[in-house]
């Protein structure tokens, strides 16, 4: 069974309405693969990546929330990971690669205009290499992550901005990957080196590291640590113990 969507009062004071239900969306399908289901900001418009093709080709649908019906906008054959600008209206998404089907294109598209004005605003022409796209913890910045087996690099954009560019946060080196996530004013990046060990640092701002980087754990090549999830005032840190996952709680220290 799939999720469905419902939209009631916050007090609930009355029922819950049922806006999408995706048991119904694939009753008919041999194949119903969920992608990402963004809402717009201000909460007019659910996006829905769907697949049915098996092979990860997705279609994404937009549901006009006061209207209640599908709108005729669609993207058709791309990567199930989708992200919205704030102001609601414009979406940043991921062509595939024809031959290979890997997600390589980032373009912008804003609601209701034609696919063929649809901006190119990132290319990965290495093979080796696949585009993500996410939002940052604070829904400040839309993020590419390039990556590959060994190795990755982040580009970030306003989310304010429907203009905007994408701007590198620190370019990919061989057998290192890290992640940067951004929580109030601040930014925190864990980078994983072979042969090195993890490092979690935090940034104030995009420049050099040694000017702008400030180390708050460092940890060798047998590092437990897997993710980092940030807030405003604490990380959330997933590590192994004894071979199972544990939840560390950091508090920040201004």
């Amino acid at each position: 069974n799939f999720m469905s969507f419902f939209r009631g009062r916050a007090d609930g004071r009355a029922p819950e309405d049922k806006l999408v239900d995706v048991d119904e969306l694939a009753r008919d399908s041999a194949c119903f693969v969920l992608g990402d289901t963004p809402l717009a900001p201000g909460g007019a418009t659910l996006g829905l990546a769907v697949d049915q093709t098996g092979r990860q080709i997705f279609t994404i649908r937009f549901y006009d929330m006061r209207c209640g019906h599908w709108t005729d906008d669609e993207l058709c054959d791309v990567d199930g990971h989708f992200v919205w600008g704030n102001d609601g209206l414009t979406v940043y998404y991921t062509e595939l690669e024809p031959k290979t089907l890997r997600p390589f294109r980032v373009r912008r598209h804003v609601r209701g205009q034609a696919r063929e004005q649809d901006r190119v605003l990132y290319e990965e022409a290495d093979g080796q290499y696949r585009c993500l796209l996410t939002k940052t913890a604070n829904n400040r910045s839309v993020r590419i992550t390039v990556f590959s087996d060994d190795s990755d690099e982040s580009l970030l954009l306003n989310a304010d901005d429907p203009d905007g560019e994408f701007v590198l946060f620190k370019k990919r080196e061989k057998g290192c990957e890290y992640h940067v996530d951004e929580a109030g004013d601040y930014r925190v990046v864990t980078e994983w080196k072979q042969g090195i060990g993890c490092t979690i640092y935090e940034v104030d701002k995009v420049g050099d590291r040694t000017a702008a980087w400030r180390v708050l754990e460092r940890h060798g090549n047998d590092c437990p640590i897997e993710s980092v999830e940030v807030f405003r005032d604490r990380l959330a840190i997933i590590e192994r113990h004894d071979g199972n996952p544990r939840l560390r709680i950091r508090e920040r220290v201004s």
